[in-house]
């Protein structure tokens, strides 16, 4: 039977709370688990192991607590293969082996960008392999030295690791002669098992159909990424390729991290890329829309059929949650100060004037009396969701009742402040906090804003058009 142990560590001299996975099979002490830890919690261990309980939480010794379970499932608790000496666990995006009964930790087998998929431990315990964003076979000898990039060893060999990625799903057979995998968007492949040379490659109908994707290079795929990383909401972007404004981008953040993978494509020459690894920021949010489970390294079809809306989900996040340059730039109400005049669907005169009138949109014909109307057409200043920190120093002494009033605070406190620090701070939205600082200007004041909104919204102070 094999138990999970999760040991929750907070010492007295520091704030973090430290989090230690173990496992113990057959109510084995775990190699790295002291003995005295082992003692308290063995009581409980044994419940689970007669099957009095299947969990037990909240055990505590010392400055930690444990919680222990039952593990039902293999995969589900990252044990991606087992034999009679070893089994190798997924912990993050690495392979671990481990040694059987006292799970003690011997090498790291694989590293994979996007999480090791699957393993196989050879019946003679000779060799594993492991298989995720290409395939590594480790040979199960002495030295077990730990698994590292771009290292030339007889430890182990590697394929499909770098440039054309093999993208891995499945170990479907392993040979004297050769293994075979199944990748994302189900090809089949058979490898020399000794040098992992393709021997065999099979499309299924589903791949066949896949077939109009290819894979873009490292420098298009940088290109079409690049207005995402400078702030730019300008997708759909040109293709570097064919030059349409055909080029999409979308993230999917890994769930309770800062990771995510990275798709972009462009839907006219269909060429796309995919990163597996990216740290994503604080604002992203995943589309409800996308079903994360029919993402495909291999190609972005779950994407497509939703790329106009996604297209919407970047550009809005970025305008709004994001420090970009010059969101005025993308102002509808500047764009329509003048109202537009174009042909009318209906009786094709020129005589269709577009105007926005608030929030909403408004297109009338003056000639056959055709009329629509749109809402929501806000300028980028009133959705704006960052907050921004407004700062005043070196206060004259004269003038400190005054913006002692402005910044909520008795005389006596912002005097301590100012002393102490140089300067007072209060954070606001950014009508209030432009508010604040064209006020403290008046007053003659040094005044400094972080982030600056003057930056993102140039035309902000003084603006009527909304």
């Amino acid at each position: 039977m094999k138990i999970w142990i999760t040991k929750h560590t907070k010492k007295p001299e520091d704030l973090i709370l430290h989090v230690e996975n173990m496992i113990s099979l057959d109510a084995v002490k775990p190699y790295k688990m002291p003995e005295e830890e082992w003692e308290a919690i063995l009581p409980y261990v044994n419940e689970i192991v007669s099957g009095a309980a299947s969990v037990q939480k909240n055990i505590a010794y010392g400055n930690s607590r444990f919680d222990i379970s039952r593990i039902e499932n293999d995969s589900e608790a990252g044990i991606l293969a087992e034999s009679k000496r070893y089994y190798i666990l997924r912990d993050y995006e690495e392979a671990e082996l481990y040694r059987k009964p006292d799970s003690k930790y011997v090498a790291s087998v694989g590293h994979f960008y996007g999480d090791p998929e699957d393993a196989y431990i050879d019946s003679e315990e000779k060799f594993c392999i492991t298989i995720g964003c290409g395939i590594i076979k480790y040979n199960l000898c002495d030295p077990f030295e730990g698994y590292m990039y771009d290292r030339n060893t007889p430890q182990w060999v590697e394929t499909g690791r770098k440039g054309d990625i093999e993208w891995c799903d499945h170990i479907d057979e392993v040979t004297e002669d050769y293994i075979a995998v199944s990748l994302e968007g189900e090809e089949k492949r058979k490898f020399d098992i000794n040098t992992l040379e393709l021997i065999e490659s099979t499309l299924t109908d589903a791949s066949k159909e896949n077939e109009k994707w290819h894979c873009g290079d490292t420098d298009w795929g940088k290109q079409v990424f690049q207005p995402f990383i400078e702030g730019k909401p300008d997708y759909p972007v040109k293709c570097p390729a064919c030059n349409k404004a055909s080029c999409h981008v979308y993230i999917n953040r890994y769930e309770e991290t800062s990771r995510g993978g990275v798709w972009v494509w462009c839907s006219n020459c269909h060429l796309f890329s995919h990163g597996s690894t990216i740290s994503v920021p604080d604002w992203w949010v995943n589309s409800s829309r996308v079903d994360e489970e029919k993402l495909c390294a291999a190609d972005p079809e779950e994407l497509v059929q939703y790329e106009s809306e996604l297209d919407d989900l970047v550009n809005h996040r970025m305008l709004n949650y994001c420090v970009i340059e010059n969101a005025c730039h993308y102002c509808r109400h500047k764009e329509y100060a003048e109202p537009h005049i174009s042909e009318c669907p209906e009786c094709s005169e020129k005589t269709l004037t577009s105007r926005l009138s608030g929030p909403c949109m408004i297109v009338s014909c003056s000639n056959c009396g055709y009329e629509v109307v749109g809402s929501s057409f806000f300028p980028p200043c009133q959705t704006d969701e960052l907050t921004y920190t407004v700062m005043a120093k070196n206060v004259e002494k004269d003038k400190m009742p005054k913006v002692a009033r402005l910044f909520g605070l008795n005389v006596m406190t912002f005097v301590n402040r100012i002393n102490e620090y140089g300067e007072v701070t209060q954070t606001a939205r950014l009508f209030d906090a432009e508010k604040l600082y064209l006020t403290l200007k008046k007053l003659g004041v040094e005044v400094e804003i972080s982030p600056d909104f003057r930056r993102k919204f140039p035309d902000l102070i003084g603006c009527k058009l909304f």
